[in-house]
């Protein structure tokens, strides 16, 4: 028996994006099994109320029938973004066995509900699976002809993303709880750097040797946490060949996205126009595994988009090696003191 996930859309103020984003999931052709399940957080900051106003006059006077169920929770205080994602998610896990989340300003393919749902069927019991992610980085991969699902162990983008309950709280646990800190040491000594992009490996080396590991993005349930999770667990996700979903976010109204300038467009991650990205436009779909699984080529493929200097890399490999050498508390010890600081260790 097919199960259908559910869909969650956590929001605030960004009408603009939240309707174009509910909108393309009306479109799908799966939309008719899906249950849809708003979080609307309560505005904290004035210029918050005009687009939470125009979200709400949305809610309550278009036609959300095409759906198999649709419903808003309405916040009566400010949640913040975490809070109000994390309690969604936690009252979904208690109905559903999987999710599919997405940020409000995501527009989807109209088959991406499909794909979604096949997706996490068929490798519902793939303990190395730990993931479904509809989009796919601008990237021509080196894939099988004719392929238009891949593994992908490099990254895990969070633009429209579902998750198995079970999969999801077991690398939820271990990366709040700080085990990619905890295990930085024994990843780098097994040369898990190698398996992640430069981007990942900067990103997991800067932040287990800086001040606050046990703060930073590395310790939550974060596309920056589960991309360097791969490498050190050796997992993956499934990611589509061609994307499914556009992210219109990088315009500075976000939490995370930087802003994107026109005026710089250009072909790699730092200055590539997201919201102009080409998405399948087809209806339905059918899972054609890639078989050639050129994990390294695509690698460097999403390296060459994705792009970190020389200097970047340098810098991250150097403090990794004097962490290495030194050895946590030592290294902790000598960070602090040159800070003037209190080191922050293990547990902590």
């Amino acid at each position: 028996m097919m199960i259908y996930a559910p869909v969650m859309i956590p929001t605030l103020c960004r009408s603009e994006h939240f309707i174009r984003c509910v909108e393309s999931l009306k479109r799908n052709s799966w939309a008719e099994y899906t249950d849809m399940y708003i979080a609307l957080d309560y505005p904290a900051k004035d210029e918050h109320w005009n687009g939470y106003r125009e979200i709400c006059s949305y809610l309550e006077k278009s036609d959300f029938t095409m759906f198999a169920f649709f419903h808003v929770i309405k916040r009566e205080t400010n949640y913040g973004s975490g809070k109000n994602s994390r309690e969604m998610r936690e009252y979904l896990f208690q109905r559903y066995d999987c999710v599919i989340r997405t940020d409000d300003d995501v527009e989807f393919s109209p088959n991406f509900l499909e794909y979604m749902d096949k997706a996490l069927e068929r490798y519902r019991d793939d303990d190395k699976v730990i993931a479904v992610s509809g989009y796919s980085y601008p990237v021509e991969w080196d894939v099988s002809q004719g392929s238009n699902t891949m593994l992908e162990n490099i990254v895990a983008p969070m633009w429209g993303t579902g998750f198995w309950r079970e999969k999801y709280e077991m690398v939820d646990d271990y990366i709040r709880s700080g085990g990619l800190i905890h295990d930085f040491a024994r990843a780098c000594q097994m040369g898990k750097y190698k398996e992640m992009t430069s981007a990942a490996w900067i990103d997991y080396a800067v932040s287990a040797t800086g001040r606050h590991p046990y703060e930073s993005l590395v310790c939550s349930m974060s596309d920056i946490a589960l991309r360097i999770y791969l490498g050190v667990k050796d997992c993956y996700v499934i990611a589509p060949t061609i994307s499914k979903s556009r992210n219109w976010g990088f315009d500075g109204s976000g939490v995370f996205c930087p802003r994107i300038s026109e005026s710089r467009k250009g072909k790699c991650s730092r200055d590539y126009l997201y919201k102009e990205q080409p998405i399948d436009e087809k209806n339905d779909f059918e899972i054609v595994p890639d078989v050639k699984q050129n994990f390294k080529e695509n690698r460097n493929r999403l390296n060459s988009f994705d792009r970190r200097s020389f200097g970047e890399i340098a810098k991250a490999s150097f403090r990794a090696a004097v962490y290495m050498a030194l050895g946590e508390k030592r290294y902790r010890k000598l960070t602090a003191f040159v800070r003037g600081g209190t080191a922050q260790t293990r547990g902590q």
